[in-house]
């Protein structure tokens, strides 16, 4: 293939969950080969599906990449992603995501392993056509879409949630074994995960627009970092709640039992790095947080139950950060959310306010109104100032932060 030509890989189309997914699972192994990832690569996301174009490079040589990547990476693969019982977990990367069995695990690297298959997959996926013998309706595909890789999959979804889902029966949703493993493969390269006893946690995130490949690579490499740290972090080592410095998976999943949902994935994109934020805020998309709670004691046996799904429009806060970033008071924001969501889990009477700062600051990001913000400085003293007595000290909110906030109100 020359250097002028494109490669155009469309994703199936079974739900903006699980084609979010199963993006990652294809343009993560290429972006991190090449060199100018935003030149070569690009995502355009419909709110359904998305294309991947890919510029200089032949179908062979992609097949090729995603099934290298599978073989050096099987290890932790298979580590994060099947379910693995705390009292065998050796460090806290073990069953990171947990929420498959060994068999199903062992059955997607086998698939992705095969360059072959992979790349008859990848011709198939050329034309947006793929999915029209998958699905309800599909008949002679083997693989039943596990509920990690698409929670309103057919028999899964509660019959009360609404009387008109076409998913709402009694039947498996079936997709073909590479659509299955594509998306598994997606959920270990792009998806933050938090566990807490029985539950576990899942938050990635989806777009409509284009992305480039540098963007993609800035926010699915801080993910894959996140995971590097919990491989070298003991599971006997103890969790200081107050610290600074704990990853941010386990921030999220000391804090999931008392924030809802949609603060916590705004709450997430606040501590992202900078890189990630910038690469983020320059695409020319509107982002949104995927995010699934699941009570995952029965995950063995991949009877999953879903306690909470929610999609979140994340651009206000992506909005509001790139500014607070020009601003150089990204940092100092970044420690106050990080304080908020620990004084949010206390227990004590610091708690309330501390959640609803939380909630305030999201409002203010997404209207504007001074009226939100004074909610959230209001909010976040009171809580601060009940929290220091049980803490190490008051950390304030700032002139600073204040001034650079109350700066949003005036920008469009």
């Amino acid at each position: 293939m020359c250097d002028g030509d494109e490669l155009v890989i469309y994703t199936p189309g079974h739900s903006l969950y699980t084609d979010t997914l199963i993006t990652y699972g294809i343009a993560y192994p290429m972006i991190r080969t090449i060199e100018e990832p935003e030149e070569i690569l690009k995502v355009f996301g419909t709110g359904l599906n998305y294309a991947i174009t890919i510029r200089g490079v032949g179908i062979d040589h992609l097949a090729q990449v995603i099934a290298n990547y599978v073989i050096e990476k099987s290890n932790s693969f298979k580590r994060e992603l099947m379910v693995i019982p705390r009292s065998e977990a050796k460090t806290r990367a073990d069953g990171r995501v947990g929420l498959l069995s060994g068999n199903d695990v062992l059955e997607f690297v086998k698939v992705l392993r095969n360059k072959a298959g992979v790349r008859k997959y990848l011709e198939s996926l050329r034309s947006p056509a793929h999915a029209k013998n998958e699905g309800k309706t599909g008949k002679g595909v083997k693989s039943k879409l596990k509920l990690s890789l698409m929670p309103t999959a057919g028999k899964y979804l509660p019959q009360d949630l609404t009387t008109n889902n076409r998913y709402s029966d009694n039947r498996y949703y079936r997709v073909c074994e590479y659509c299955s493993a594509f998306a598994a493969l997606g959920l270990y390269c792009g998806a933050l995960t938090a566990r807490l006893r029985e539950w576990a946690l899942i938050i990635f995130l989806g777009f409509e627009g284009e992305v480039g490949g540098g963007a993609l690579n800035q926010a699915l490499h801080l993910i894959r970092s996140e995971a590097d740290t919990l491989a070298n972090l003991p599971i006997e080592e103890g969790i200081t709640a107050r610290g600074r410095d704990i990853p941010l998976s386990l921030e999220l999943g000391l804090s999931m039992d008392v924030l809802p949902l949609r603060t916590l994935s705004q709450a997430m994109l606040c501590l992202f790095t900078d890189s990630a934020i910038k690469g983020i805020s320059e695409s020319n998309a509107s982002w949104k947080s995927l995010s699934v709670k699941f009570n995952a004691t029965r995950a063995k046996s991949g009877n999953l139950q879903v306690r909470g799904y929610e999609e979140v429009l994340l651009t206000p806060v992506v909005d509001a950060l790139a500014d607070l970033m020009r601003d150089n008071v990204i940092v100092k924001f970044r420690e106050r959310v990080r304080w908020l969501l620990r004084a949010a889990r206390s227990r004590g009477p610091e708690s309330g306010d501390a959640i609803t700062a939380l909630e305030s600051i999201f409002m203010f990001f997404q209207t504007r109104r001074l009226s939100d913000l004074y909610s959230f400085v209001r909010s976040y003293e009171v809580s601060m100032k009940n929290f220091s007595k049980s803490s190490e000290y008051r950390l304030g909110l700032s002139r600073e932060v204040c001034e650079e906030l109350a700066k949003l109100s005036t920008r469009p």
